[in-house]
């Protein structure tokens, strides 16, 4: 009998089973984390005494998952407690915007620039009266 008949008899089948669910989920952990697993499969063989030629095989299937990083968290230590925001600094009060506000009227509704603006003239290099653009 070789050695892949003898793992396929042992546990009564059960053990390639577990064997291939070990492989493929600790493979999906190391690819979804990055770090490396273990699997493990462990053969106990005993006798019932020195030079009886029946042997027993024990099998185990161990595993052990990729460790994840930790996600950690930003935390302040003051005052002897742990504070998730700086006490230190003080609280800004937000409101919601009423967007049905009316526009106010400026009192200008020309062309760009506004009277009495500066343009610069892009050829020139100067500063000119909007006044004298037009």
């Amino acid at each position: 009998m070789d050695a892949l008949a003898v793992l396929q008899r042992l546990g009564s089948g059960r053990l390639m089973e577990e064997l291939h669910k070990a492989l493929t989920q600790t493979a999906a952990e190391v690819v979804e984390t990055g770090n490396p697993g273990t699997v493990t499969l462990a053969l106990r063989i005993t006798t019932k005494g020195q030079g009886n030629p029946m042997v027993v095989i024990d099998e185990s299937v161990g595993r052990t998952p990729p460790k994840k990083a930790a996600q950690g968290a930003i935390l302040w230590a003051l005052e002897g407690q742990l504070h998730s925001q700086d006490p230190r600094q003080a609280r800004m009060e937000f409101r919601a915007v009423d967007t049905e506000t009316a526009i106010r009227d400026v009192g200008w509704t020309g062309n760009w620039p506004a009277p009495g603006s500066e343009e610069v003239d892009a050829y020139r290099h100067e500063v000119r009266d909007a006044e004298e653009v037009s």
